[in-house]
């Protein structure tokens, strides 16, 4: 009664509605008709304080027959802390298992005991053919030997530390392999003993074809003779390839940070502010001819072009400079 906040004669001139929030209260009147038939009745509902705050119970009631009339004895236990916790747990286990991320669980000695619908889309097994499975046989044996060594300890229960964290090679039911980006560690109880592990990968072989895509076009860029780079939309230079160098006689720690119009010649600036200008509305500047000024000071006759491109941070300007005659 002290729970509820009343005393113990207000309690016993109350009526069990009065601790019932209205709105449950036709699912009360259905519980009342279904123990007088079955004389017991157990289960979940909510109640409220005096002060208005409602907390859900667990309530265990049967008849009780005493001369002259029925009673009913109820005992009440007060679940609320239970219920968040439960709540909390459904939530998690929700994102966990719609996560994009591939997400496994497994004992202390690394044999898979969870895995979501992304690590089993990925990998392509049922639930029923890797429960119990080692997580070794996701892995494929074409990584580096020091590198198995490292992620095998990972996964039995003596690692240490914060985990492991790295790129790796892994392997589907069908033999065939790809990139990942793999974290993994301990799952640990309340007293700090090894419960489990687990392992949340990231199918990265989209991030590694790009990557090798720009690898190869900076590798054009960079072998070019004409002069390749960019600017931002105010002219100071990001990028500079070593056909620029030649052309221009600035190496590229010299030049990237300065502004682009160290190499146009002073009657030549407001061409420069209308090209960047252009660009900065997103005009496509077809090659045209003007001229430049080389470190040494002579002024070379080039063919340039410059047309905007989306990078790092916004919006940027590519210019590509060609000197005049030379033949590609």
């Amino acid at each position: 009664m002290a729970h509820y906040g009343y005393s113990r004669e207000e309690f016993l001139q109350m009526q069990i509605t009065e601790i019932r929030p209205p709105e449950d209260l036709p699912r009360l009147y259905s519980n009342m008709e279904d123990l007088r038939t079955k004389w017991v009745h157990s289960g979940q509902a909510r109640h409220r304080l005096r002060d208005g705050t409602i907390i859900d119970v667990e309530f265990d009631s049967h008849i009780l027959e005493v001369p002259g009339e029925d009673a009913v004895i109820v005992v009440a236990r007060d679940i609320t802390g239970r219920k968040r916790s439960e709540e909390r747990l459904y939530l998690l286990s929700q994102i966990v298992e719609r996560s994009p991320e591939l997400i496994g669980l497994g004992d202390p000695d690394g044999h898979i005991t969870y895995a979501n619908r992304a690590f089993l889309k990925a990998y392509g097994y049922s639930e029923e053919e890797i429960l119990g499975k080692h997580f070794s046989c996701t892995i494929s044996p074409r990584n580096s030997a020091s590198l198995m060594a490292e992620i095998v300890k990972g996964e039995a229960k003596d690692l240490e530390g914060e985990g492991w964290q790295g790129e790796c090679l892994r392997i589907r039911r069908d033999g065939t392999e790809f990139p990942v980006l793999l974290s993994r560690g301990q799952i640990k109880n309340s007293e700090g003993r090894t419960v489990g592990t687990f392992g949340v990968s990231r199918d990265i072989t989209e991030r590694k074809r790009e990557e090798e895509d720009i690898r190869r076009l900076a590798a054009i860029v960079e072998s070019s003779f004409d002069a390749i780079m960019s600017t931002t939309l105010e002219g100071v230079v990001l990028t500079w390839n070593s056909g620029a160098e030649r052309i221009y006689g600035y190496s590229a720690a010299e030049i990237i940070g300065r502004n682009i119009g160290i190499v146009v010649p002073a009657d030549r600036q407001d061409e420069l502010s209308g090209v960047l200008g252009r660009v900065r509305r997103g005009e496509k500047l077809e090659q045209f001819e003007t001229t430049a000024v080389r470190k040494d000071g002579k002024v070379i006759d080039i063919l340039l072009t410059a047309s905007p491109h989306q990078g790092f941070g916004g919006t940027h300007c590519r210019h590509f400079g060609y000197r005049k005659g030379h033949q590609r």
